[in-house]
């Protein structure tokens, strides 16, 4: 039986100053700086993307979500807080992100990327729209392998009706290694999930 991990994944983008000469910066804390744009990744009904502007500091976030029905609570949660200036909520389908290169500052996403398959593409995508220096940041589940889940996994997402496709730390390690990034960080959040998970029941 495979128990869901809590992990946290951090890199940065390689800043390229020539073919031959290739400076790496190092990640940035995880926060956006003043002033810096972002992408949420999966930004559901907007909780996080609102608290990124209000709370970090972000100039600019732009979230987007598969889902028409939470982009429309999104949409009204950034009305009521003004930030309709500062904030975009975009529709978009699962098929790529519908930005240019080096766009962003930061890429953010939370608990989001368990529904992609193809992690491989979506670190490639990560990177493409990532300015040099930027950061991708994000929060998921994951388990310890990439083979088929076990029986009891397998019924638990077939009797809840999701779509997961967790993969290990490793598979996501790579994909971003061969996508571009550097000072990958992958932190195990296990024992704190735990402990909050017991305050709930």
């Amino acid at each position: 039986y495979e128990r869901k991990q809590k992990i946290k994944l951090s890199s940065s983008k390689k800043h390229m100053k020539s073919i031959e000469d290739k400076v790496a910066l190092k990640p940035k804390i995880l926060k956006p700086k003043l002033g810096e744009k972002i992408l949420d990744i999966g930004c559901g009904s907007g909780g996080i993307t609102v608290s990124l502007i209000d709370d970090y500091g972000a100039q600019k976030v732009i979230g987007v979500d598969v889902e028409k029905d939470v982009v429309k609570v999104a949409r009204d949660r950034v009305s009521k807080n003004g930030l309709k200036d500062k904030i975009d909520i975009l529709l978009i389908d699962k098929s790529s992100l519908p930005f240019n290169k080096d766009t962003f500052d930061m890429v953010f996403s939370k608990d989001s990327f368990v529904h992609i398959p193809d992690k491989e593409t979506m670190a490639l995508d990560a990177f493409r729209i990532l300015k040099p220096g930027g950061q991708f940041a994000a929060s998921d589940w994951l388990i310890s392998h990439d083979n088929d889940p076990s029986p009891q996994m397998a019924d638990y997402i077939k009797a809840e009706g999701l779509d997961f496709a967790m993969a290990s730390p490793s598979r996501y390690a790579n994909a971003m290694k061969r996508a571009g990034f550097i000072d990958i960080e992958l932190v195990n959040r296990n024992s704190w999930y735990a402990t909050e998970a017991d305050k709930e029941l």
